[in-house]
């Protein structure tokens, strides 16, 4: 079973060596450039891996993307698309190939956990904030579509999918331009305006920018044309954030917020993710005992779902607990406080931080000398 691995590129300089050593057990890499000037393309040639240069002009990623994946070998049985600002595990391309063999013929794709978020403990990368993508497919009958956040699409319409349970982990250059990104979305809307997620990205895209009424505007329509209720309830988690931004500039905003956070849980609400980001609403706003009703609600969902959403995983471990010890604190029931506090302690891969001030500052174990993390600090001192 041959395995082709192909990205596109611009100025990946300080990424391709670490990019190569992720992928370099592939059959096959190919690498189309898209016009780089920092020496991205003598640095994936001297590595081994086969570079070819294209200009795009407009430039838009689905149209970049086929033309690298007709690059590859005809003869590839998979091709897998790895972003050279991403990475794997050591030994991950060997496993991939193990997987496809177990299956080989049953499944015309392949999907992955996409690591957007982690942090490090003695060395060991622990997943934060993850997405399943769709990232390996035969060589044959699939294309890619839309201008940006660009998605697999299959000639013959349906076929059959598999997630493996695999790692990428994105790790970007913060100092890229993604300006280009807006216009690249409104194209894609005009494009396909029935396309449901094509509206939540943009919606989501208008909130990152702080344009919230477009952003708002956008994610009603997507909640509006969605079918999967996890996509729904994150649209409504976003809305529920563009209010909250506006607080203090906008009549009743908090009600707003808390409204759509309701509509959240309503349209998924058996996952944690919506109802741990309504408990810290409301535990910035210091409504304590909102905030404990809501967790204690979200700690009934003993296991993460399954279904395609954005997972975060910390709410399934010490963070409830920790925020649960916090309010408890603030009300004066020290015998919840030290309970939970004690929970999170157990359930924390490492105690530093505010875990460990809010630890020492509920058990009195020491001076306090930090306070809870970003925004809720204000609120607790």
């Amino acid at each position: 079973m041959k395995l082709a691995v192909y990205a596109i590129a611009k100025n990946e300089a300080k990424h391709a060596a670490r990019w190569y050593e992720s992928v370099k057990d592939a059959d096959e890499i190919v690498v189309l450039d898209t016009g780089s000037t920092d020496g991205t393309q003598k640095i994936l040639s001297d590595l081994g891996v086969r570079v070819n240069n294209m200009a795009f002009d407009p430039f838009r990623f689905d149209t970049a993307r086929n033309a690298a994946l007709n690059q590859v070998s005809l003869d590839a049985d998979y091709c897998m698309f790895i972003d050279l600002d991403e990475t794997m595990e050591p030994g991950t391309i060997t496993r991939i190939k193990q997987e496809i063999a177990k299956s080989i013929g049953m499944f015309d794709s392949f999907g992955m956990r996409l690591v957007f978020s982690f942090d490090e403990v003695n060395g060991k990368r622990i997943p934060n904030i993850t997405y399943t993508r769709e990232c390996i497919h035969t060589r044959q009958n699939f294309f890619w579509k839309f201008p940006v956040h660009e998605m697999l699409g299959h000639y013959n319409g349906e076929y059959k999918f598999k997630e493996l349970a695999l790692d990428v982990y994105h790790e970007p250059d913060p100092s890229k331009d993604r300006s280009s990104y807006l216009d690249l979305l409104l194209l894609a809307v005009a494009e396909n305006p029935d396309d449901a997620r094509q509206a939540q990205y943009l919606g989501r895209e208008y909130m990152y920018r702080g344009d919230y009424l477009d952003a708002i505007m956008w994610l009603r329509k997507h909640i509006d044309m969605e079918r999967h209720g996890p996509f729904r309830s994150e649209s409504a988690t976003y809305i529920s954030r563009c209010y909250q931004a506006m607080d203090g500039s906008l009549e009743e905003a908090m009600d707003e917020a808390e409204a759509w956070m309701f509509r959240a849980i309503a349209e998924f609400g058996s996952a944690r993710e919506p109802h741990c980001e309504l408990a810290f609403m409301y535990f910035t706003c210091g409504e304590w005992e909102s905030a404990i009703g809501v967790l204690r609600s979200a700690l009934r969902i003993t296991e993460p779902p399954t279904a395609m959403m954005i997972h975060e995983a910390k709410y399934y471990g010490a963070w409830p607990y920790h925020l649960l010890a916090s309010c408890y604190h603030a009300i004066g029931n020290d015998v919840e406080a030290r309970k939970n506090i004690q929970r999170a302690m157990h359930l924390s891969p490492v105690i530093d931080g505010a875990l460990a001030t809010d630890l020492a500052k509920i058990l009195g174990l020491s001076h306090v000398s930090q306070s809870l993390p970003s925004s809720t600090a204000e609120k607790t001192q």
